[in-house]
């Protein structure tokens, strides 16, 4: 059966997904040759120097965490579902607090082993259209977004919040940084760049 309107035309669903598929590692590919044919000394001028960096600065590991910080974390989350979860969003929600000390345990031991299990590095990927106006029959119209497994966000969420909070406490951060930055945005770096 032909797939057709908001995506390139396939002959069929499968096809699609595969073109998509293709297309994406093909340009995952072109970034990595891209990245490796730049100078090592132009992608690190930039770089804080590591050496500089007294012992106590440094990561060495994540702490683990407890199921009451993983709640407050992740409460937002227990609401989004991924049609790779074993169990729905709506009746996680409902047993939520029963499961959380095994999906604490799970995501402790990915901290101490400093490992994602391969089943929780899948992700389910929706091609969205960068902007209404370009054209759907086009797969470079399309960016991939990604929607990962409960467990895999849930440690996602606990190693995002212990490396800010430590690139924080050090004051480690990028002064002129404005994307991904809480409290910052593109208005702002406007701002810094006028004034």
């Amino acid at each position: 059966m032909p797939v057709e309107g908001k995506y390139p035309s396939c002959a069929s669903s499968e096809q699609l997904a595969n073109n998509f598929a293709d297309f994406f590692d093909n340009k995952i590919d072109s970034i990595k040759k891209d990245l490796s044919t730049k100078s090592a000394n132009l992608l690190c001028s930039h770089i804080m120097d590591t050496t500089l960096l007294s012992k106590d600065t440094k990561l060495e590991s994540f702490a683990p965490t407890t199921t009451e910080d993983l709640l407050v974390l992740t409460q937002k989350l227990v609401k989004k579902s991924c049609i790779l979860d074993p169990i729905p969003a709506k009746v996680l929600m409902e047993c939520y607090t029963d499961l959380l000390p095994v999906i604490t345990k799970i995501t402790n031991i990915s901290l101490e082993t400093a490992t994602v299990p391969n089943n929780l590095k899948c992700a389910a990927l929706d091609p969205r259209l960068k902007k209404d106006s370009l054209s759907t029959d086009e797969f470079s119209s399309f960016r991939p977004i990604s929607n990962l497994k409960f467990v895999s966000k849930c440690i996602e969420k606990v190693v995002a919040t212990q490396l800010d909070q430590h690139i924080t406490s050090n004051n480690l951060d990028e002064p002129m940084q404005s994307a991904f930055k809480k409290h910052h945005s593109t208005e702002t770096a406007l701002i810094k760049a006028i004034f």
